[in-house]
C-alpha cells in the first residue's frame, strides 16, 4: 500500500492542516474545488476522523462529537443543580451568622451566581423543553393521628404539597420523593461506523436521587422542633445532541436543621421576591 503521507506537496499537507482553524466553509469548498480529484477521497477521510461534520454555507466547520456534547451539557447540569441547592443553604446560614461571617457568606455567594450563570447558559442553549414532575399530594406513612407538612406557592399557586404521618414522638422518618417518577433513560453514547453514520444507542435505566429524610421532636412547652432534608425532582429539562434527546434532571434541595414550630404561629420558614413581588414562599407545620 503506498504511503499517502507522499502523495500530496507541502502546500496540499499544510491545507489539511489548517483546515480545522476556518470557521466558515466557503474557504473550505474553495479549497476543495482548487485540489486535484483525487483530493475528495482523501478530504472525506480526514474530515471524518477530524469530526468535520457540515460543509453546508453558514454553518461552522468544525462540531463536537456529540458524545463529547452529551457529556458537557450533563456535567453542566449537574453544577446547576448543585450551586443552586449550595446557594439555597448558604441563605439558611446566613440567617444565623454574624455580620461578619456574612460578608465571607457574601463572596461565596456572588462566586456561586457567577458559575450558575455558565453553567445555566449551556443547559438553556442545548434544551427548549421542560417536561415538570408533579410534587402535589406526596403522601408517607399515611394513617397516622398526626402528619408534618412541608408545601411550597409559586405566586399563589400550590407546586409542591409534602405530608409525613406519624404516632409518637421523637420521629424519623427516611424515604424516596420520586419514586417511580425519577427513573428516566440516560443516554450514554452514540456510536458510529467509518462514514460517520448512526450505527447505536446506547441506553442506561437511571433514577434521579431523591432520598430524603424528617425528624420531628417535642418541647415541654408543646413546640416541635424538626429537621429537614429534601431532594425534589422538578422535572427534565429535554435536550438535543446530534438530534437525540438527552434527558437532564432538574432537581433542588430543600433542607433546613434545628427549626421551631409553634402551634397557631405563621407557618412561613422562607420567601422570595423578585422586583418586590413575592414569587415563592415555604410553609412548614406540623397538625
Amino acid at each position: 500500500m503506498p504511503d499517502t503521507n507522499n502523495q500530496y506537496s507541502f502546500f496540499q499537507k499544510l491545507i489539511l492542516d489548517i483546515i480545522p482553524n476556518f470557521k466558515w466553509p466557503l474557504l473550505v469548498l474553495v479549497i476543495w474545488f482548487l485540489m486535484p480529484e483525487d483530493f475528495g477521497e482523501s478530504f472525506s477521510k480526514f474530515a471524518k476522523d477530524n469530526n468535520l461534520k457540515k460543509l453546508g454555507i453558514g454553518t461552522t466547520v468544525m462540531e463536537l462529537d456529540p458524545n463529547k456534547k452529551i457529556e458537557e451539557i450533563k456535567i453542566a447540569n449537574e453544577k446547576a443543580n448543585t450551586t443552586e441547592n449550595v446557594a439555597e443553604a448558604l441563605k439558611n446560614i446566613s440567617k444565623k451568622a454574624d455580620s461578619e461571617y456574612n460578608k465571607e457568606l457574601e463572596k461565596l455567594a456572588e462566586s456561586l451566581d457567577s458559575l450558575t450563570e455558565q453553567s445555566a447558559k449551556i443547559v438553556n442553549q442545548n434544551s427548549k423543553i421542560f417536561v415538570p414532575n408533579e410534587n402535589l399530594g406526596l403522601s408517607f406513612n399515611e394513617g397516622k393521628k398526626h402528619t408534618f407538612n412541608f408545601e411550597i406557592y409559586k405566586g399563589e399557586e400550590l407546586s409542591v404539597d409534602i405530608s409525613i404521618g406519624f404516632d409518637s414522638l421523637p420521629f424519623k422518618y427516611e424515604f424516596d420523593l420520586c419514586d417511580p417518577s425519577g427513573y428516566y433513560k440516560n443516554l450514554k453514547s452514540v456510536s458510529f461506523d467509518p462514514n460517520r453514520v448512526v450505527t447505536g444507542l446506547e441506553y442506561k435505566t437511571d433514577k434521579v436521587d431523591c432520598k430524603s429524610a424528617v425528624t420531628v421532636a417535642q418541647l415541654k412547652s408543646g413546640s416541635y422542633m424538626y429537621a429537614y432534608d429534601l431532594k425534589i425532582l422538578n422535572g427534565f429539562n429535554i435536550a438535543k445532541a446530534d438530534g437525540f434527546d438527552v434527558f437532564l434532571p432538574f432537581t433542588s434541595n430543600k433542607a433546613i436543621s434545628n427549626a421551631l414550630f409553634i402551634p397557631g404561629s405563621d407557618p412561613e420558614v422562607s420567601s422570595k421576591y423578585s422586583r418586590n413581588k413575592l414569587v415563592e414562599r415555604t410553609l412548614v407545620y406540623v397538625e
